[in-house]
């Protein structure tokens, strides 16, 4: 075995593992690994290590993930392995535990992501192979523990064996590296990407789980100076087409700042936004009406019982109102509605 040191000190390496259901327009990092890739790459303190391998390659399975793993960490001493846990990823990383642990692995295994975020207790028997488990945004958690092996208080984060205490993590998205401007993701020949300007969401309908990992945050928005040089990098590499990620985009204070930047930039791609009805004013869509713009509204429901049952409000004048002025100025918009929601019939 070659152990890596730096003078007298053992040089520590982290396996960053993500399992996304891929898809042939996207992006071959994923937005989510890239951003804790970032953060690892510029305060972590040692060797990062990143695998993408999409859960619907055939080449994917729990046998050949494990040989690369067991590969890697022949030649390395003090090793991490952190995975982000999704539902369609489930099966196989719960075999592929079982088989590094019965092969000898002896490294630290760390869960993440929504399968751990949102599981309330019982981590422990669900995944007993694992060490520690971090639930909400993971840069800064994932940081902490690979520069410092011994600590073990780490908000959000529960290790095994201790007490669960079922919190989220707390992260200051205005330190936060941007995998964009780092290189973590390359956005030049992609014609499609996924983007964020900000987290979590201030509303508290019962059926979201923004709300949950939003909770723990200062402040929402990603820092203003890192939005525009995103943008600007945007359209210097030709990109075609944004899908943006925030849960409410005019929600946010840099909604309209955001729109002119790509304005200012002569963005003629297109835009996917999340937005609340309510809260578009004529501002805002006349800015949006000069960009390719595809609005979606999360209506949900338009009864009353059924919006008191769910603590999901509408203001339905108003939102007709912006339906109207839309309608007038030819924007594009789709709304959704859920079925099954409490009151229903």
């Amino acid at each position: 075995m070659r152990l890596d040191m730096l003078g007298d000190k053992l040089v520590r390496s982290i396996i960053l593992i993500e399992l996304p259901w891929g898809r042939d327009k996207d992006p071959r990092v994923p937005l989510g690994h890239a951003s804790l890739l970032a953060s690892l790459q510029k305060f972590g303190e040692g060797e990062v290590i990143s695998i993408v391998a999409p859960i619907n390659d055939s080449s994917t399975n729990p046998h050949s993930l494990k040989s690369r793993i067991l590969k890697l960490s022949e030649v390395r001493g003090d090793l991490d392995l952190a995975i982000g846990a999704y539902v369609w990823a489930e099966d196989v990383i719960k075999e592929l535990l079982v088989l590094l642990r019965a092969s000898g692995f002896t490294g630290r295994i760390i869960l993440g992501g929504p399968q751990i975020s949102y599981t309330p207790c019982g981590l422990e028997e669900l995944y007993p192979e694992a060490d520690v488990f971090v639930r909400g945004y993971g840069e800064m958690a994932i940081v902490g523990l690979f520069n410092d092996p011994g600590m073990t208080n780490i908000e959000g984060a529960h290790f095994a064996g201790q007490t669960d205490l079922n919190l989220q993590t707390s992260v200051d998205l205005s330190v936060l590296p941007s995998p964009w401007l780092s290189g973590a993701i390359d956005p030049r020949g992609q014609r499609f990407i996924r983007w964020e300007t900000q987290r979590g969401c201030s509303f508290r309908c019962s059926f979201c789980q923004h709300k949950e990992a939003g909770m723990r945050l200062v402040r929402r928005e990603l820092d203003e100076a890192r939005i525009m040089a995103e943008i600007d990098l945007f359209c210097r590499s030709g990109v075609e087409e944004i899908a943006v990620l925030d849960p409410i985009f005019n929600m946010g204070p840099l909604a309209k700042s955001i729109l002119q930047r790509f304005i200012d930039n002569g963005f003629t791609g297109k835009l996917a936004l999340q937005c609340r009805a309510e809260m578009c004013d004529d501002e805002f869509l006349e800015m949006a009406s000069n960009l390719d713009v595809k609005f979606e509204f999360g209506l949900q429901t338009i009864h009353p019982e059924e919006s008191k049952a769910v603590n999901r409000p509408n203001n339905m004048p108003k939102v007709n109102e912006v339906f109207d002025k839309m309608n007038s100025m030819g924007l594009d918009y789709e709304v959704s509605i859920i079925f099954g929601l409490p009151n229903q019939t």
